[in-house]
């Protein structure tokens, strides 16, 4: 059968005017791929099964038409999550900061350490683990003791905010790990009671986790489902869809896994040399043999 664009490409040949040019068949049938290909993908896409998709703090599920979206991250998580961010904070304020405190900066300053006592008062009612509070309160102490000591001299002292971090860095570490703990056990027990929904549909589940170029190595629901479901990579069950905050998109993402995968494993006997650049390994070789100088 011939495609919608093969269609249009043809009947727009045979109402040209005699003398027009013959059209490029090799052109044409590339322009047909394309659409095989596009219609390949939704094919994939609709046999795959359910998808299960990570978009920040909500976990969706779409399982034909229906989808569901679960808020999944816990109190504990965004507390934790708040307190590691005022000593960030302070740090791209003053990374390029040394000597007398411009305005700006020191209006800035007076602004968050404001909010850092403030804040400090309240931590006892947060949702942290008991075990984690007194951390939770040197962060902060930490922080204001920094911001009221350059307020007072006005001037930031050469490696003040450098010295500043790497006594806080362990503590955001720490803060992290906590978090990571936080986000896995709520991860689980909604994983858990949507395997039991699924039933027999489960061994088909697909994963996509939206994620940032940043967070993208060792990110943590990437590493959950790997496990989770024994893939050994990213780009089979459980695919990353970088900067791709849109669930459409994510799918349509998904989808060519799918079908690159399969055409992977069919032309070459590997599954994932469509999921690189074709032309990287000949690059490779090229700039082996003629080094850029």
């Amino acid at each position: 059968m011939r495609t919608l664009l093969a269609l249009t490409a043809a009947l727009t040949v045979a109402g040209a005017p005699a003398d027009a040019p013959p059209p490029d068949a090799l052109a044409q049938a590339n322009a047909d791929f394309h659409a095989m290909y596009r219609e390949a993908k939704a094919r994939a896409l609709a046999s795959a099964g359910p998808v299960l998709m990570v978009e920040g703090d909500t976990l969706v599920l779409r399982d034909g038409a229906t989808r569901t979206a679960v808020k999944f991250l816990p109190p504990g998580y965004s507390a934790l999550k708040e307190v590691s961010h005022v000593p960030l904070a302070l740090f791209v304020l003053l990374r390029d900061v040394e000597g007398p405190l411009a305005w700006p900066a020191r209006k800035a300053l007076e602004g968050l350490v404001t909010e850092v006592r403030r804040a400090r008062a309240s931590l006892g009612a947060r949702p942290f683990p008991r075990s984690t509070l007194a951390r939770q309160e040197q962060v902060l102490d930490g922080s204001a003791a920094l911001v009221e000591g350059m307020i007072g001299r006005g001037a930031v002292a050469p490696g003040e905010v450098a010295g500043f971090a790497r006594r806080v860095g362990p503590l955001l570490e720490a803060n992290a790990a906590d978090a990571a703990a936080l986000e896995l056990e709520a991860l689980q027990k909604q994983v858990v009671a949507w395997r039991a929904k699924l039933g027999s549909a489960w061994p088909r589940l697909h994963v996509v986790v939206m994620g940032s170029h940043m967070a993208r190595t060792k990110e943590i629901s990437l590493q959950y489902f790997e496990r989770l479901l024994g893939e050994s990579r990213e780009g089979g069950r459980v695919v990353f869809a970088e900067g791709l905050w849109d669930e459409e998109k994510a799918l349509d993402l998904l989808a060519t896994h799918l079908v690159d995968g399969a055409a992977s494993e069919a032309f070459f006997g590997n599954a994932v040399r469509l999921h690189e650049d074709m032309l990287g390994e000949g690059a490779r070789k090229y700039l082996d043999a003629h080094p850029p100088r």
